[in-house]
């Protein structure tokens, strides 16, 4: 690119990189928080578990039940906001001395300086409530310098005081989570930052010895609350008519009032879902799992459809039990039931919930949704989990989320796209062309090779291994060599790419060369008029078509080319004729000045590719003028058209 980026720059980015590098090799060692370089004193006292803030201690408040059960097993340091202590305090993990009573900033941050000189996170996770937990998450990220993560379980925005207060703690965390579609949505539409789907999970399930019955009823679980007392008068008739015999589960918070609203119904029993080997007894001795949808006049997002999202992935993980959804058919939970495999959907005014459940319960049914169970267990264990959010915090960046997949029938169409977060390890510049390229691989697509004219010290190819490392590289540049010389640790640190010296134009030969004294300038065209003050010499130097080093080569399948040649990109079109249809997607740099007199512009590269057949696809990255910011560069990529009108690959 024609860029005049100050040489050290791009080597502490590319000595950056190589240290990402090494560790994909196998190197030893994690990636430290870019904070911790501010607390010298952090070293000796890290220990490996994070710390959890919450608004309340309590492993039966929602919160809590949610979070021991993805954290459980990494036993948490847990971080109450409030001053206020319930007697049901943790048991399985610890509690920070931290009394809460501060009353401004400066008080905050001096209790909890003390606290954190014992006990250094991990990272800093935040489950907030109220502004309370997010400024004691952002205390304890400032003082230990670890890495913190918000993690959105319920509604924040209930009144305005809280956005001071989310806007800074939203700045300040590396990564952002939601528990529901919902609530990743409608942050992510609201404050332009990737919010990533973590729903809840299911931890290791209990012991499930068989349980003693006293009957032969069909007997199952009832997860979710009716929305009104009608409803809860619709189930229980259901229930009773089709003889079945029904334990209730229910947070314990809420079990008063569920006896309250379910009266003297004899068909159904109360039982809690914690602690978790109370809710594994209960399913223990049941057929099938009933699943209310009864909260569609809650907002989204509630407290009451994660509960039941929760203790319905837990059913599910643990026990394989077929699932009847009662309510809307197009609700979301009657949605993921349905596209998940795991049962069935019945309106509530329906009154044939018996015959549905035969349906499902025979062996066919039984063991077809117990493989599907199994898909579950890899995804939504609470060890799988915790293991990728672990990875993830470490990495700074997630590069793909399999619960994307799993929530896809209840994804918001409307959601604006927003780019995650790039690994901070790459030089700003480049961080458009990772973006890009990170999206034309959440497309499905998967390049056999890529070819990289220009590639100068190897640093773009670097960055595009990362998100397609199985393609074959091929990189191209007549300094090539120089730049190894000079600048040769990628070269050394990946001897598999291709290397070769060579320019590359419409016909094979020789040409003169116009070394930059940077290199980074270099062009076939003589730049001297150019205004900065770069001076050029004269290099003889060999130059190819694109179809000759394809041929020569041996370059097989289908990939991407990327083109950044100092002005000569229309020169390389034209000889790469053959080339091009082995080609979905080209990465190309075009100008909107004519610099000098050979220079080919935006609109004829529009031209130039659409009589090849490919279409203007995306945006990668731009190049302003250095006072004004005139925008004189774009790096678009242009996509191959198929018969449809879609991009080829």
């Amino acid at each position: 690119m024609k860029r005049t980026a100050i040489r050290d720059h791009l080597n502490r980015a590319i000595v950056s990189a190589l240290k990402w590098g090494t560790k994909k090799l196998g190197g030893s060692g994690g990636p430290q928080s870019r904070r911790m370089g501010h607390f010298p004193f952090q070293s000796s006292l890290i220990r490996d578990v994070p710390l959890v803030v919450v608004p309340d201690a309590s492993p039966n408040d929602p919160y809590g039940v949610l979070l021991d059960r993805l954290l459980g097993e990494q036993k948490p340091l847990y971080l109450a906001a409030t001053a206020a202590r319930t007697e049901t305090s943790r048991a399985r993990t610890r509690q920070l001395a931290f009394s809460g009573a501060w009353h401004n900033r400066r008080e905050l941050y001096h209790e909890l300086s003390s606290a954190l000189l014992r006990d250094r996170p991990s990272y800093v996770l935040c489950a907030p409530r109220t502004n309370r937990e997010l400024q004691v998450a952002v205390a304890a990220a400032d003082i230990s310098g670890a890495p913190m993560v918000l993690y959105l379980i319920g509604d924040l925005e209930s009144s305005s005081e809280l956005d001071p207060a989310l806007c800074e703690a939203i700045k300040k965390s590396s990564l952002l989570f939601a528990a529901s579609e919902g609530m990743r949505a409608k942050y992510q539409k609201k404050y332009g930052r990737k919010v990533w789907l973590l729903p809840p999970v299911a931890p290791e399930a209990p012991p499930l010895a068989a349980q003693p019955r006293p009957d032969k009823a069909l007997r199952g679980v009832l997860l979710g609350e009716p929305a009104n007392s009608s409803m809860i008068d619709q189930v229980q008739t259901m229930v009773r008519k089709s003889q079945l015999h029904i334990t209730w589960i229910v947070a314990p918070g809420r079990i008063s009032s569920a006896r309250s609203r379910l009266g003297g119904a004899e068909h159904i029993s109360l039982e809690c879902d914690t602690p978790d080997d109370l809710f594994a007894q209960a399913l223990a001795r049941a057929d099938f799992v009933l699943a209310v949808d009864g909260i569609q006049e809650e907002k989204p997002g509630s407290s009451l459809e994660i509960c039941l999202l929760s203790d319905l992935l837990c059913a599910v993980c643990w026990t394989g039990l077929p699932v009847v959804c009662l309510g809307n058919k197009s609700g979301n939970l009657a949605k993921l039931i349905d596209a998940w495999g795991l049962g069935s959907c019945l309106e509530i005014e329906q009154k044939d919930l018996r015959s549905e459940i035969d349906t499902l319960i025979t062996p066919e049914k039984r063991e077809a949704i117990s493989k599907k169970a199994i898909d579950f267990r890899a995804v939504s264990s609470a060890q799988a989990a915790a293991k990728l959010l672990r990875c993830w915090i470490e990495q700074g960046f997630v590069v793909e989320n399999p619960f994307d997949e799993f929530f896809e029938p209840i994804q918001d169409k409307l959601t604006p796209f927003v780019d995650a977060e790039s690994p901070h390890d790459i030089h700003w510049e480049f961080k458009p062309h990772y973006d890009a390229l990170t999206r034309l691989k959440r497309t499905g697509y998967r390049p056999d090779f890529i070819v990289d004219l220009g590639a100068s010290t190897g640093y773009w190819s670097l960055v595009a291994q990362r998100v397609f490392g199985e393609a074959e590289f091929f990189l191209v540049d007549p300094l090539i060599e120089k730049y190894r010389e000079e600048e040769g640790g990628i070269y050394k640190l990946h001897p598999e790419f291709n290397r070769i010296a060579t320019a590359v134009g419409a016909v094979p030969g020789e040409t003169v060369f116009h070394v930059s004294q940077d290199l980074y300038g270099s062009s076939i065209f003589n730049l001297s008029a150019f205004p900065d003050d770069r001076r050029f010499t004269p290099l003889k130097v060999p130059i190819r078509t694109l179809d000759q080093i394809a041929k020569t080569e041996n370059i097989k399948g289908r990939g991407i080319l990327k083109i950044d040649v100092q002005f000569s990109e229309h020169l390389v079109l034209e000889g790469a004729s053959e080339f091009l249809r082995q080609i979905d997607f080209v990465l190309i740099e075009v100008s909107l000045k004519r610099f000098t007199p050979e220079v080919k512009v935006l609109g004829e590269f529009v031209e130039i590719f659409k009589r090849r057949g490919f279409r203007y696809y995306d945006f990668a990255g731009d190049w302003r003028d250095s006072q004004t910011g005139e925008l004189l560069q774009h790096d678009i990529i242009f996509a191959r058209e198929t018969a449809d009108g879609s991009p080829a690959g």
